[in-house]
């Protein structure tokens, strides 16, 4: 087996690949921060497919599965339910965005809870104001996600894939340039 030196795999790369795919990311991230609505439905709906096919395989899997086997019952009956939720999903994006985001600001609030106690419990360690307001911080965002989870919706599902998008194709960028700069050193000449 021929294994490739970290110095060769350098000179096969290629870094206006790097640079043009993050700006490609660049742009979409953009596009995303301009039209979050349109993007959290489309995150929603994309999310809403992968589902279906995921419960798709679970009702083969406990299709397959042998008689008798009490998870085979469970997973067909999650594969049902995922099945549902995925077509609940694609027809409804925003209501099945504003139900995630409800969600998720019920796990925000336990979350909080739990990090307020431990906050006020451990009273001989230092970082106990540091559990106290990650605490507090969790619970703000958890009563605005159930508050208004249609805003959350687009919050969680639009704004932060465009951040996603900016991030990712600045590292593209600087990726590219890396390359770039390293490659003549490195690489013979041909």
């Amino acid at each position: 087996m021929n294994q490739v030196s970290p110095e060769e795999s350098i000179c096969r790369m290629k870094w206006s690949t790097f640079v043009l795919t993050g700006i490609m990311a660049l742009v979409f991230g953009i596009l995303f921060f301009i039209f979050p609505a349109l993007t959290a439905e489309v995150v929603v709906t994309l999310l809403g497919i992968i589902i279906i096919v995921l419960a798709i395989f679970a009702i083969v899997l406990a299709l397959m599965s042998r008689v008798g086997d009490t998870y085979s019952a469970l997973l067909f009956i999650g594969g049902i339910a995922g099945f549902f939720a995925g077509i609940a999903a694609i027809m409804s994006p925003v209501l099945f965005g504003a139900l995630l985001s409800i969600i998720l600001g019920v796990v925000l609030l336990v979350t909080g809870a739990v990090n307020i106690a431990m906050g006020f419990s451990e009273k001989e360690r230092r970082s106990r104001f540091t559990m106290f307001l990650l605490g507090a911080v969790s619970i703000v965002f958890a009563a605005l996600l159930v508050l208004y989870p249609v805003y959350g919706s687009v919050i969680l599902f639009g704004y932060m894939v465009g951040v996603y998008f900016v991030i990712y194709g600045i590292l593209l960028i600087g990726a590219g340039v890396i390359v770039r700069k390293v490659a003549p050193e490195i690489c013979p000449v041909e």
